[in-house]
């Protein structure tokens, strides 16, 4: 760790002059952060402990669910219905469950929950979020985990502002450093969650009590396991080849090949039977040289389906979003992170070069992670 330090003022300069001349918004509507004194350090140091107990208990949990799903002698088909019932009926009662949470988490941020509330939404995202991923339905943990860090966060600032009001931030902060430290607790990526986090605030006041509660988070998950969220992920990838060094890493290492892609004359019925087959949330639209023509995401297709005639009448390419981020195999981890920072997605389709734009793959966003991960815990 004792590159940790330098890499991190590094990496908060590179991102601020980043923000300072290309700019983006993100994702979560983070409001303005003001702590209150210097000895509640103490109380963000707490979190990261709180964090970094739970985490490995939230991991256990998602392993007991494959595990569960996976002996079940049923065809996958009917695993994925249950996993659906599952969010199907919590979502009925709390809707705010469904989804990736973007809203929710920035209700939570600029509005006043009470804290049972927020403890019952943290309890059923665990449970959707576990039949979701022991099903083996579509869809990842890395914005649930984000999500129950959120949630985490302002339980703890309630319990905390409650008890000591003069001496502590409003709940909010503690919202935005648990999504940090909970992040931080289940990656086993600290340095990743700090800057993830800085980017959505851009407030250098909010480093310090978030580096405290990431690194206390991550070295009191891994005192009760060396598992993290991705551990399994990084095991067959090192069993398969060395790991090279995050910088020197380039799309073409993390390409996957053979994206879902549908040619720019299919029609919508062709569109939605991929989609049932495939079981992905993009498609991505080619000719038949395989140029890259836009991507349709699967919510696109719902005004459509009862809408018989309006179907009968498109095509692949007249629903296409062109407005999509590309990468390229050339391109640099370092410099796709920041596109991936600015894209809700989890994938980015790859093109061999910008001026042919054929399609040869997709990256994610999970890889990325991984690699850099990796490389980071390999350096140090």
């Amino acid at each position: 760790m004792e590159s940790f330090g330098p890499l991190l003022v590094s990496s908060v300069v590179a991102n601020a002059t980043v923000h300072q001349f290309l700019g983006y918004k993100s994702l979560y509507e983070i409001p303005p952060l003001h702590l209150a004194t210097n000895r509640e350090f103490i109380f963000f140091i707490g979190l990261g402990v709180t964090a970094g107990s739970l985490a490995p208990m939230y991991l256990e949990l998602l392993d007991k669910s494959k595990a569960f799903f996976a002996k079940l002698n049923l065809p996958l088909f009917v695993k994925l219905m249950g996993g659906g019932a599952v969010v199907g009926i919590i979502s009925a009662y709390y809707p705010q469950v469904w989804g990736n949470g973007y809203s929710v988490v920035n209700s939570i941020l600029h509005t006043d929950w009470l804290w049972y509330i927020l403890l019952t939404v943290l309890i059923l995202k665990l449970i959707a979020t576990a039949a979701t991923s022991g099903s083996g339905a579509v869809g990842g943990v890395f914005t649930p985990t984000i999500f129950m860090g959120a949630a985490l966060g302002a339980l703890y600032g309630h319990g905390v502002h409650a008890a000591w009001p003069n001496i502590s931030s409003t709940p909010d902060v503690y919202t935005v450093v648990g999504m940090g430290s909970f992040l931080a607790a289940t990656t086993y990526a600290p340095l990743t969650s700090i800057l993830m986090i800085f980017e959505m605030t851009m407030d250098y006041q909010i480093i310090l009590p978030l580096t405290l509660a990431c690194v206390t988070a991550y070295f009191t998950a891994r005192f009760y396991s060396e598992d993290s969220l991705y551990s399994e992920s990084l095991r067959k990838k090192r069993s398969e080849k060395p790991v090279p060094s995050f910088a020197s890493m380039h799309i073409s290492d993390v390409l996957r090949k053979n994206p879902p892609c549908v040619n720019t004359r299919a029609t919508f019925s062709e569109i939605t039977k991929l989609f049932v087959e495939q079981h992905v949330n993009h498609l991505y639209v080619t000719d038949d040289k395989m140029r890259f023509h836009g991507v349709i995401p699967l919510h696109e297709i719902k005004p459509y389906l009862n809408n018989e005639s309006l179907a009968r009448a498109i095509v692949a390419a007249d629903i296409a979003k062109t407005d999509f981020p590309v990468l390229t195999p050339e391109m640099k981890l370092s410099q796709a992170l920041d596109i991936f920072a600015k894209h809700a997605g989890e994938r980015i389709p790859v093109l061999d070069d910008l001026r042919s734009r054929k399609l040869i793959g997709v990256a994610s966003k999970t890889d990325l992670l991984l690699s850099f991960q990796e490389g980071y815990l390999t350096a140090s």
